[in-house]
């Protein structure tokens, strides 16, 4: 048993000794074309908060065209805090006047951690998608 204990010590020990020093970024990704169809051709906006932190971006025409083009329709939301509540997920989008707005509880965000499975820090990641009204993970 002691021996058992020591090797699983050392073990641990080694692993903390070989963390490196690569940060990371939260992200989450929204998929455009559920937007696009939601707020027709024109420029809007989306507004992403990730429970109480929150940012947004424009999309004109142009803009969408490219995402779409290059980025699999997928836009794109970083910097988001590591330590930010993932208890709240919700999207708000404008255009012309009009809102959408759509929230989740359940949005599954995955984990990675750069340095090492026992190494800070740790980033999450999620792709979600409006579909019907609701914020669904894609």
């Amino acid at each position: 048993m002691k021996r058992a204990l020591g090797l699983f010590g050392l073990v641990v020990l080694l692993a903390a000794c070989g963390c490196t020093d690569v940060g990371c970024l939260s992200m989450v990704q929204v998929s455009l074309p559920s937007l696009v169809e939601w707020s027709g051709t024109g420029s809007f906006i989306v507004e992403l908060c990730v429970g109480d932190y929150c940012q947004s971006q424009g999309i004109d025409p142009e803009r969408a065209a490219q995402l779409e083009a290059n980025n699999h329709g997928q836009i794109s939301f970083a910097e988001i805090p590591n330590e930010v509540g993932k208890d709240r997920v919700s999207i708000n989008v404008s255009a012309d006047g009009a809102i959408l707005q759509v929230e989740s509880s359940a949005i599954d965000f995955e984990s990675h951690r750069p340095n090492g499975a026992f190494c800070e820090p740790v980033c999450y990641y999620a792709s979600v998608a409006v579909e019907d009204g609701q914020l669904v993970n894609r």
